[in-house]
């Protein structure tokens, strides 16, 4: 193998490193990407949990609030029916 042949090879090993080396790039920034994605992803997840939470939360204090608003009315009922 003379010095041509020997310049030409590492010529193209260069031009495949640079290949590798900016297909490397662009995977890390898709997966960079992705990963942005994910975790907006989760926080909207977590968000829309708490949310549920939160309704869950409303419905008891609403179940308790008309609990004690009939407990009152039957009081209520009872002593004008003892009146009676």
């Amino acid at each position: 193998m003379n010095y041509g042949e020997m310049q030409g090879i590492l010529s193209q090993m260069l031009q495949v490193q640079r290949q590798m080396q900016e297909s490397q790039l662009k995977h890390e920034t898709e997966i960079s990407d992705l990963r942005a994605i994910a975790n907006s992803n989760a926080r909207a997840i977590e968000a829309t949990a708490n949310e549920g939470n939160e309704t869950k939360q409303d419905l008891r204090r609403l179940v308790n609030i008309v609990a004690t608003f009939v407990e009152a009315t039957n009081t209520r009922l009872q002593s004008i029916e003892d009146r009676n």
